[in-house]
């Protein structure tokens, strides 16, 4: 079970392509502590050159009035950063590195939809996402 709150997908420029929130009365705060975490991400991407991990992991808590999040990152060879804040610390990492490795590969299928207007925040890919999520916090 991995408890996602959090989910945004921000381009090479750290502009942010989606992000949904699933919990609402802190949004504002995830929001955030996502854009705090792109200083995070790209403090680690030049410190580590030679890797091939498109997974970054652990990148540090997030404090919030009300709660601590613990902040993950994926990182694609296009610079597409997948970030996921979640509750606490994930039971099994593995579950989390294929989440959003899943989620990024859902971004780049709807990239490649030639009749894809103005905007990748496509219904089908905030349904998608939200069922990524939903399968993510009831697996066990």
């Amino acid at each position: 079970m991995l408890p996602v709150i959090c989910i945004c997908i921000v381009d090479r420029d750290n502009q942010p392509l989606v992000c949904r929130v699933f919990d609402i009365e802190e949004k504002e705060s995830l929001q955030f502590a996502v854009y705090s975490s792109l200083d995070l991400i790209d403090r680690k991407l030049s410190s580590d050159l030679n890797s091939n991990e498109a997974y970054i992991g652990y990148l540090g808590p997030a404090i919030s009035i009300k709660y601590e999040y613990e902040i993950y990152g994926y990182s694609s060879f296009s610079h597409i950063k997948v970030i996921a804040i979640l509750q606490d610390h994930p039971e099994d990492e593995d579950e989390l590195k294929k989440l959003l490795n899943e989620i990024y590969n859902t971004y780049v299928d709807t990239l490649c939809n030639p009749f894809l207007l103005h905007t990748v925040e496509t219904p089908k890919l905030l349904q998608r996402i939200d069922d990524l999520i939903y399968q993510a916090k009831t697996s066990n």
